[in-house]
């Protein structure tokens, strides 16, 4: 049993999980490019009114999330709001920042405590089809997206980088090893032992008769 350290084997699979990695986060780093790309466009039609928002706390926690950008960071509350649009009324859910509320409704929000929270904001929605808004401005969603999405592409760039290092590492010990094979018990076979070997052979071929 041999084992050949100068030259490269499929165990170069190694080396194919990280592209595989690198492939996942190109794909999600699209979505996120796709959606802040649609949000860009419903900014340009954007239009807003008043919303009826209920933030349902309990004793447990509320349900929020962390944004990050640039600047800062700010915590995002889970509601439910209605609005109506020329006399058509719509319910959805999403996220309202604590900077688009005031400061008693925002030491409201992060109160532990089983009773809704009701109260008023603005809601941004498309003029052209209102079933799609948001408590958040379009434009500030799409730099979020555009952020995010960088992050995930940057990161599987990295990744692509590691791979190329490991590459390149892995080549350098091969030429090190000027194709050095090491058998099972751990000695040394040089390169030129093992090429006189297959000489011999083939000069002189076993010969297998039939009875």
């Amino acid at each position: 049993m041999y084992f050949y350290s100068g030259k490269y084997s499929r165990n170069t699979l190694f080396f194919d999980y990280p592209l595989l990695g690198s492939l996942f986060l190109f794909i999600i780093g699209g979505f996120g490019i796709h959606f802040a790309m649609r949000d860009a466009a419903l900014a340009r039609a954007e239009k807003t009114t008043e919303a009826s928002v209920t933030q349902y706390r309990s004793t447990a926690g509320t349900r929020s999330r962390r944004q990050y950008n640039l600047a800062n960071s700010s915590v995002e509350y889970r509601c439910s709001y209605n609005f109506s649009v020329d006399g058509e009324s719509y319910s959805r859910t999403g996220y309202i920042s604590e900077h688009s509320v005031d400061d008693s409704i925002k030491a409201e929000l992060q109160k532990h405590t089983d009773v809704p929270l009701k109260f008023s904001a603005t809601v941004y929605y498309d003029s052209l089809n209102p079933s799609i808004s948001s408590l958040t401005e379009f434009g500030v969603e799409s730099e979020n997206q555009y952020r995010i999405a960088g992050l995930v592409i940057g990161s599987g760039l990295v990744l692509i980088v590691l791979v190329a290092l490991g590459a390149v590492l892995t080549a350098s010990n091969k030429n090190g090893n000027g194709g050095i094979i090491v058998d099972a018990k751990g000695t040394v076979i040089y390169p030129e032992e093992v090429d006189a070997g297959r000489q011999g052979s083939a000069d002189n071929p076993t010969k297998i008769g039939f009875l």
